[in-house]
C-alpha cells in the first residue's frame, strides 16, 4: 500500500475520537514537564537547566510513544504509568538522539537543505528505539532504511501535520487540543505502515530468494544414452 498522508491523518483522527481523555493525559504529562522547567529556568539563560529539561522530556518521550504504539495497534489503552516505562533504552535513546542532534546541526549549517533531509530520514528514530530496542547505531540504520523510498512523501506528511498545528494554534491555541494528539497518533501510524510495508518487501525478496535456490539445487538430468 502506497504511503498516503491524508489517509494516515484520517485514521488518526479515528482514533483520536475514540480516545481523546488518555491522548490528553499523555500530552499533559509532556505539557506538564515542560511548564515545569520553564517555571524554574524562566529566560532560558542556564544550560545546566535546559539540558536537565532536554532529559527528562526525553524520558516521558519515550514512553509516551510506548503508549501510542500499544494504541494504534491494539486500539485499548495503557497504563498510564507506563509513560515512565522505557528506562531500560534511555542510555541508547540518549546516545541516538545526541548523534541525531549533531548530524541535524551540521546539516542545517550546510545551507539548511542537508539538515531537513537528515530530519525527513531519521524522523522515524524515537520509534524505531521504543518499538524494537536495538541499540544506538542499528536503530539509526533502521530509522534510515524504513524511510527509505519515501523520503519526499515523509516530508509532505511533515509539512501537513505543521501546517494543521499552525491552523490549530491561530485558533486561540484551543485547535491543538486535537491538532496536537491526532499529529502523534498519525506520527505512530506513519511509523506501523512504514515497518509493515518494509516487512513485506522483505518477504518477497526473500521468497524470490528461495525460488532462485530451488532451480539452482534442482538435479541435472540425466542425458539417455546413446543407441
Amino acid at each position: 500500500m502506497n504511503f498516503s498522508a491524508t489517509n494516515i491523518i484520517g485514521q488518526a483522527w479515528e482514533v483520536w475520537k475514540k480516545h481523546i481523555v488518555f491522548t490528553w493525559m499523555i500530552l499533559g504529562i509532556m505539557l506538564a514537564v515542560s511548564i515545569v522547567f520553564s517555571i524554574i529556568n524562566p529566560k532560558g539563560d542556564s544550560a545546566l537547566i535546559s539540558i536537565l529539561s532536554s532529559l527528562v522530556s526525553l524520558f516521558f518521550e519515550l514512553g509516551a510513544i510506548a503508549l501510542l504504539l500499544k494504541l494504534v495497534r491494539t486500539d485499548t489503552e495503557g497504563d498510564i504509568k507506563e509513560i515512565a516505562g522505557q528506562k531500560a533504552i534511555y542510555v541508547q535513546a540518549l546516545i541516538a538522539t545526541i548523534v541525531f542532534a549533531l548530524m541535524l546541526f551540521v546539516g542545517f549549517l550546510l545551507l539548511i537543505i542537508p539538515g531537513v533531509y537528515v530530519a525527513v530520514r531519521f524522523m522515524l528514530l524515537p520509534y524505531v528505539l521504543v518499538d524494537q530496542k536495538l541499540g544506538w547505531k542499528e536503530s539509526l540504520k533502521e530509522a534510515s532504511r524504513l524511510s527509505e523510498g519515501n523520503r519526499l512523501n515523509l516530508f509532505g506528511f511533515i509539512l501537513l501535520l505543521t501546517l494543521m498545528n499552525f491552523v490549530g494554534a491561530l485558533l486561540l491555541l484551543v485547535g491543538l487540543l486535537v491538532t496536537a494528539p491526532v499529529s502523534y497518533i498519525a506520527m505512530t501510524m506513519a511509523y506501523e505502515h512504514l515497518k509493515k510495508e518494509k516487512s513485506g518487501a522483505s518477504e518477497e525478496v526473500k521468497v524470490e530468494e528461495e525460488k532462485k535456490e530451488e532451480v539452482i539445487d534442482l538435479p541435472a538430468s540425466t542425458p539417455e544414452p546413446a543407441v
